[in-house]
């Protein structure tokens, strides 16, 4: 639905400040990219599991609510379930990646249909039955306003999942990674500038410290920091955290849809949303397990958990 088709009461974007949070360096881009890409296929005709299903089940009213739901969720326009799932998981994932925590304002549109509206996550201050918006100054006056007000009820808030961290531990990490310097610390790259630069300051030891200071951060989640070649673990390694990182995506997409059936039920749908045939946690665990006992190969670990 297009935005002036609702009456929204909060500020859906800061056209002058930056309603992303600014990822510095590669590390912290790289893992919010990875773990939104893989939580559900980019779209139902692209996944490799043939037996990959979405259904609603309900009356037929609230079935349509929910259709309609989830279409405001995506980035484009769907008429089938299992493609418009994977936009709205998609973009929700994406937000969740990048600020560990997804707001949406529901609004109803000139047709009546409660529909989703993203809206940016600074400056936001949750109460327990209202919520304030600071609005940036640059964008105060293109919103004509400082602050908003509004009901807790007409907000759907998504937190990433307290066993991947939650919100706020989400974020925490994310700034860990993005002071994690690539390119070497800060006063080594100042002492380059200023032609002063130690001699004995050895790289190499820099970076295989600061990539071992990465995967702790990063344990959680099993990232493996898009190495496959590092000369600190052996290939197995290598591809345990890899199967890992694809438990906690799948931990992450169960997260979404049980949070959808949440919002169905405040709103007072007869509808259940259910998604079958992607690899759960449980499945892939086992899998895991199957390959550290050497009854499986991790190659072909690897192929059973790609979406």
């Amino acid at each position: 639905m297009n935005r002036r088709d609702a009456h929204l009461k909060l500020a859906d974007r800061f056209p002058h400040a930056e309603a992303r949070p600014s990822m510095r360096t590669g590390e912290a881009y790289m893992f919010a990219t990875d773990i939104h890409t893989g939580v559900m296929p980019i779209s139902a005709r692209a996944a490799k599991h043939q037996d990959f299903t979405a259904t609603l089940s309900g009356d037929d009213t609230s079935v349509e609510e929910a259709k309609s739901l989830l279409a405001s969720l995506g980035s484009f326009d769907r008429h089938d379930l299992r493609e418009g799932l994977c936009d709205a998981v998609n973009d929700i994932a994406q937000a969740l990646a990048w600020s560990g925590r997804s707001v949406f304002e529901l609004s109803k549109g000139r047709d009546g249909k409660i529909c989703l509206f993203p809206i940016p996550n600074r400056g936001l201050f949750f109460m327990p039955t209202r919520l304030l918006q600071i609005i940036p100054k640059v964008d105060r006056e293109y919103w004509k306003r400082s602050v908003s007000f509004v009901n807790s009820n007409t907000v759907w808030r998504l937190d990433m999942p307290p066993a991947l961290g939650g919100a706020r531990g989400h974020r925490r990490l994310l700034a860990e990674l993005e002071a994690a310097e690539s390119s070497g610390p800060k006063f080594w790259l100042d002492a380059i500038n200023d032609g002063r630069a130690e001699v004995h300051f050895n790289f190499k030891d820099y970076r295989r410290e600061r990539d071992i200071l990465i995967r702790s951060q990063t344990k959680a989640w099993g990232w493996n920091a898009r190495d496959w070649n590092s000369e600190l673990a052996t290939e197995f390694y290598t591809f345990h955290r890899a199967i890992r990182f694809r438990i906690a995506q799948a931990v992450l997409r169960e997260h979404i849809v049980y949070e959808l059936n949440g919002l169905f039920a405040r709103l007072k749908l007869n509808v259940v949303l259910d998604v079958s045939g992607l690899p759960t946690p449980k499945e892939i665990r086992k899998l895991l397990r199957e390959m550290s006992e050497g009854s499986i190969f991790y190659g072909k670990v690897f192929e059973l958990t790609s979406l």
